[in-house]
């Protein structure tokens, strides 16, 4: 897979920065490779488009004939609204952490789906992004109390997405998500604050398969989807 083309700004650093940490928590709970990818060469240069946002950009170079089906390029690329943000303040807000870390995981997801050359369906990238979120808000600040159960209604509470064309599909990723969380963290779900510089082995038995699963299937079932 080849890096999509690297250009400077003043943020991609720190942008790299929370990439890298996030992959960490992300690596700790699926048992990634430690050796991370190089989010200094896939990170672009940020965009307006993407405002406060980010997303994971896809191209599929020629191949000899001029067609399509050559190597895959693949670049994240966050919002100048987050970018600028990041800038003036003195650290990450949670609102930027959970946002890298969600195109963090996109990235991920889809660099291991083109490594074992499968399908990855929006909706389980979606609802592995959600699960992903969660993981990094939960670890992030390691000496601050929490409860799963309380992040998790912090983050699902409430209207957070958009009317569209995409409504459905989102609030079906978060109320699979939600339940996945539920089940991954059952053990601790109702303690008032859980050990968050240590990774739960139960949930992270469970997470691992849930993400094996969705990538488990053969490229043609998934194709045919």
């Amino acid at each position: 897979m080849s890096h999509a083309p690297h250009s400077k700004h003043p943020a991609l650093g720190r942008l790299a920065s929370l990439c890298r940490r996030a992959h960490g928590i992300l690596a700790g709970y699926y048992d990634l490779s430690p050796e991370e990818p190089d989010f200094d060469a896939y990170l672009l240069s940020p965009r307006e488009v993407f405002g406060n946002g980010g997303a994971v950009l896809l191209e599929e170079d020629e191949d000899e004939t001029g067609e399509g089906g050559g190597a895959l390029s693949l670049g994240l690329c966050f919002g100048t609204g987050l970018a600028d943000g990041l800038l003036r303040a003195e650290g990450a807000t949670l609102q930027t952490v959970a946002v890298v870390a969600e195109e963090t995981s996109h990235f991920l997801t889809l660099a291991e789906a083109a490594r074992r050359d499968v399908g990855v369906s929006r909706l389980e990238l979606e609802t592995l992004g959600e699960i992903d979120r969660f993981l990094a808000l939960l670890h992030w600040n390691q000496n601050t109390p929490v409860s799963a159960r309380s992040l998790c209604d912090a983050m699902f509470e409430g209207h957070r997405f958009a009317p569209g064309a995409q409504l459905a599909l989102y609030v079906e990723a978060e109320a699979r998500a939600f339940l996945h969380l539920r089940r991954a963290f059952a053990d601790v779900w109702e303690n008032r604050a859980i050990d968050t510089q240590r990774i739960n082995s139960e949930a992270s038995r469970y997470l691992r398969d849930v993400r094996e699963n969705m990538l488990r299937a053969s490229p043609a079932r998934r194709r045919a989807a």
